[in-house]
């Protein structure tokens, strides 16, 4: 008999070819040769409360009256409280209805590990459905960047402190991240597993389809993406190849200041903001860019990048990648081999690098070669998939 799992995420697709990341969907599809699995996310209006995708069955719990229903997804729900904080209303229904629902699955089909993805909220659940079993089910929680680094407030530390204490295994998807949490003091066990991605049929390259002065972002458009530094370098790079465009992918709460900024430096009509966009229309925009650039920063917080996923999938596509030297990224680009490294804030390395690979297309697609091939390696779904298989099997047998 197959043994069975839950996975919690606040992040899930809600219907075919949501702009929502479906990074927990292709993980926990990927045990079901194996495992029974249910998943359990945030309901929202137009989806069902209950349906079975790719031989996953998914349930969807209620916390609110549907038109209230708005804490998750479109940014998630980080960036919902920021941009309305009247949506702290729902903060604690969210929870109480996750917990609830959460436990019901949990007896209804014997439940035999809790696969919790973010600490908070969803691994304060998993330890607290395990305490209520009596510590009969096993907890694996998978941290993402955002849970380690940010959420540093008296409460949420106290919060993330228990779930590190609670769980028995806990994944995080880059060695800074592991080594955030051995100072933090978390006792549970860290295995280094990054996310992972379709490098072998999605995320490929169409060369006969790239524009080589098409550069592209993508990514929530928030300060810590560092947005702004990219259109300053931009309107330089415009001055030597006013044919070159530059595409903003995503939204947030920077969207209106930055075509702002892009309106001040005269370049608004070569930088183009597409907002959220479908996978399948992601794929198509990043096989039309030659370059993509990521020029993340760090807050007063301090907060950085977990895990560059999105880095993961440009290299796919045959982009080449510039993007600043921070701990998690450096671990995906090798400077000057698969990629450029830059330093933070800084625009006139932004543009100099551009100009760079627009000046030598051999640089530039031997970069984008060797990037591709060493992602590859490294983050497509079947090493990926396969190693939390690994993982998961170790967890049920202790």
């Amino acid at each position: 008999m197959k043994k069975k799992i839950l996975v919690l995420s606040s992040t899930f697709p809600r219907w075919y070819n949501d702009h929502e990341p479906p990074f927990v969907y292709e993980l926990s599809r990927r045990f079901t040769d194996i495992y029974d699995v249910h998943v359990l996310a945030p309901h929202a209006a137009g989806i069902e409360n209950h349906e079975t995708l790719a031989n996953l069955s998914i349930h969807r719990f209620r916390y609110a009256p549907e038109s209230l229903e708005i804490l998750a997804y479109n940014g998630g729900i980080a960036n919902n409280l920021k941009l309305q904080p009247l949506k702290y209303l729902l903060v604690l229904p969210f929870l109480i209805g996750e917990y609830f629902a959460a436990r019901k699955l949990v007896r209804k089909h014997h439940i035999d590990l809790v696969h919790a993805h973010w600490l908070i909220p969803q691994g304060l659940i998993a330890v607290l459905l395990k305490r209520s079993s009596g510590h009969k089910i096993k907890t694996l929680v998978t941290a993402h960047g955002s849970d380690i680094f940010s959420y540093n407030g008296p409460i949420t530390r106290k919060l993330k402190g228990l779930v590190l204490n609670n769980c028995e295994n806990l994944t995080v998807v880059s060695n800074s991240m592991k080594t955030a949490v051995i100072e933090m003091g978390g006792s549970c066990q860290v295995d280094i597993l990054p996310m992972g991605t379709d490098l072998s049929t999605k995320f490929v390259p169409d060369d006969k389809n790239q524009n080589p002065k098409n550069i592209i972002f993508v990514g929530r458009l928030i300060t810590q993406k560092g947005v702004n530094y990219l259109l300053d370098a931009f309107s330089k790079v415009f001055e030597v190849h006013p044919d070159a465009t530059l595409q903003i992918i995503g939204h947030g709460p920077e969207l209106e200041p930055l075509k702002l900024q892009a309106k001040d430096l005269g370049i608004n009509k070569h930088v183009i903001f597409s907002g959220g966009l479908s996978h399948n229309d992601l794929v198509t925009k990043l096989q039309s860019s030659s370059i993509a650039v990521f020029p993340y920063c760090r807050n007063k917080q301090n907060s950085e990048e977990g895990f560059g996923l999105v880095l993961v999938e440009a290299l796919g596509c045959h982009c080449a990648v510039i993007a600043s030297r921070q701990p998690a990224i450096i671990e995906i680009i090798k400077d000057n081999q698969t990629g450029i490294l830059i330093d933070e804030k800084d625009p006139q390395a932004i543009s100099q690098s551009i100009l760079k690979l627009l000046n030598n297309p051999e640089k530039r697609n031997l970069l984008a070669e060797k990037g591709r091939t060493d992602v590859l390696k490294r983050f497509d779904w079947a090493q990926v998939g396969q190693s939390y298989i690994t993982l998961i099997n170790k967890c049920l047998k202790e």
